[in-house]
């Protein structure tokens, strides 16, 4: 998850206010209101035809409470929704996120989150598009936006990922061979879930580092996977919602526990780790952020099955 903010009142200094709160675990889909949609695809070459990868096309919202705070932390309570959107044409996933969030703290003050995120990534992973916006009293207005294009033998790039930025300015990167893309991400983590294998590491591109220059742009997730107690459909002795289309919660589940870390970082802890249940569909629910300081329980309210595209002939 990706979260972009407008901030007011003081900032908490445990905070890194430059850093998106959250990260590629929670990839959510675009064609959301507010996001440029028109913008990304147009940026993005065209790439050849592949499949969805087995996930659901899906609409869902998630309100947020905090879970727990600890003394650097300094937080009293945490409101808020995250909606978020899966979808794709024939040629790759869409994926649009808004979060809207108030972080109150224990000394009276209160801090506004808002956010919008928008990708395009193709089914074969040979491109990427990228739209992330920030607005704040602490960093400023800022948008990030670009491609990133992976090359293949012929140019001799041996898959590497060459990274073009649009804004704030122009310029670009190339990364190593190996790195992938969010959905790709989901896709694999499922695949090797679904297999039994109980831990994945992967080093990801997701296009929400501003400070890409300095910091990297791509960050290191080691995913633990376990199904140890874990059943489909909704919480055990929870009424049922019509908000809910639990139709997406009948298959298979694990509970996962992304760790992310920067590329270039030499500590061994996280900059923050996510647990989530995931289905083998890529619906997630029970999310619970952990940024060591505090952990935002993120609980699903809202879930609908999205129609998908006739790509045949």
């Amino acid at each position: 998850m990706t979260i972009v903010f407008h901030a007011s009142g003081r900032p908490n200094p445990a905070i890194d206010w430059k850093r998106p709160l959250g990260g590629v675990g929670l990839a959510a889909a675009l064609l959301l209101t507010g996001a440029p949609i028109a913008d990304v695809v147009a940026d993005t070459p065209n790439s050849g035809v592949g499949g969805p990868g087995g996930l659901a096309s899906h609409r869902t919202l998630y309100e947020f409470s905090l879970a727990e705070s600890g003394a650097r932390g300094g937080l009293e309570s945490i409101s808020g929704t995250m909606s978020a959107e899966w979808s794709h044409d024939c040629e790759g996933w869409t994926i649009a996120q808004t979060v809207d969030m108030v972080l109150y703290d224990r000394m009276g003050g209160a801090i506004e989150i808002a956010s919008t995120y928008a990708t395009w990534e193709a089914f074969d992973g040979s491109s990427f598009s990228f739209r992330l916006a920030q607005d704040s009293d602490v960093t400023g207005s800022q948008t990030l936006r670009g491609t990133a294009t992976r090359r293949d033998g012929n140019d001799g790039g041996e898959g590497r990922v060459a990274v073009e930025y649009r804004s704030p300015t122009e310029g670009s990167e190339t990364l190593p061979a190996g790195i992938i893309f969010p959905v790709a991400h989901t896709v694999e983590l499922i695949e090797r879930a679904a297999a039994g294998e109980p831990f994945y590491a992967a080093t990801v591109f997701d296009g929400t580092e501003m400070d890409w220059e300095q910091k990297g742009s791509a960050f290191d997730i080691s995913a633990t996977v376990s199904a140890a107690g874990l059943q489909a459909g909704p919480e055990t002795g929870s009424e049922t919602d019509e908000r809910i289309d639990d139709s997406l919660r009948e298959a298979e589940a694990w509970r996962i526990v992304l760790a992310h870390f920067s590329s270039d970082a030499e500590l061994m802890s996280p900059e923050f780790q996510t647990t989530m249940r995931l289905f083998g569909n890529g619906v997630a629910d029970r999310l619970a952020l952990d940024y060591g300081d505090f952990v935002v329980d993120a609980t699903l309210t809202e879930l609908e099955r999205l129609p998908e595209p006739s790509c045949e002939g």
